[in-house]
């Protein structure tokens, strides 16, 4: 359980291979091939508040109940990008606006309208 560490939420997620086929067995026999006596996959996890989840299901829930809160921090990990530095102090003014546009409006929380809130962004035309 090395997620335990850095990754906890990753066990959610332990269903999907590295290819990301659903697998319901850890796989262990020979060359992937699955076999019953493998053992089941345990995607339970924890949230960093304590609160347990189960599988992707869980995570999904967990995610929605949290939606404010997702987006800040995809919008601050693309600006991130999008800017090439990392956000700071003086940035979240910027991140705080692009999340209330989109938060406001559910036709616009799309991966792809955020995208293009960043771009158009003054930070980003700037850079």
């Amino acid at each position: 359980r090395c997620h335990n560490k850095i990754d906890p939420l990753g066990f959610a997620l332990e269903n999907y291979d590295a290819a990301g086929r659903w697998r319901l067995r850890e796989g262990f026999g020979y060359q992937g091939r699955i076999g019953d006596s493998d053992p089941l996959i345990d995607s339970s996890a924890v949230m960093p508040d304590g609160k347990p989840i189960d599988g992707v299901a869980g995570l999904k829930q967990a995610i929605l109940q949290r939606k404010t809160m997702f987006l800040t921090s995809v919008a601050e990990k693309l600006y991130t990008y999008a800017l090439g530095r990392e956000v700071g102090y003086a940035d979240q003014g910027m991140i705080r606006q692009t999340v209330a546009k989109i938060d406001s409006d559910p036709s616009q929380r799309t991966l792809r309208s955020l995208i293009h809130h960043i771009v158009t962004s003054e930070s980003f035309e700037m850079r």
